[in-house]
């Protein structure tokens, strides 16, 4: 069976790609991810911004809002910091068209990663 590869699997697996596993180290540390800490549990690849950023902008109008919630609730912090790139264009066009379904999805976003 062959398997179908998204806008949404390309991403991730370009951000794998681009993982710096000394960077990784130094995110994980200053994020504090250790046992006990504020940021345990959560996982880093190692890119820094300008290149995530780069990378979002490649994928800015391919991907749904299903994709952008995806990458939200993921445990790799690379993928939810590109995700609010995405969000930010996202809400600018929908805030004209939709402006109650970005409300929507903002809301149940919001309780979904507990800000």
């Amino acid at each position: 069976m062959k398997r179908i590869v998204t806008h949404l699997i390309k991403l991730q697996q370009e951000l794998q790609q681009l993982a710096n596993p000394k960077q990784k180290e130094i995110l994980q540390r200053f994020f504090k991810t250790g046992v006990g800490e504020y940021g345990e549990g959560d996982v880093f690849l190692g890119i820094k911004v300008p290149v995530q950023r780069k990378v979002a902008k490649k994928y800015q109008t391919l991907l749904s809002l299903v994709d952008i919630e995806t990458l939200l609730k993921s445990k790799i912090h690379e993928y939810r910091f590109t995700a609010s790139f995405f969000l930010n264009i996202v809400i600018k066009k929908l805030m004209i068209k939709k402006p109650s379904s970005i409300f929507i999805f903002t809301m149940h976003n919001i309780l979904i990663i507990g800000i």
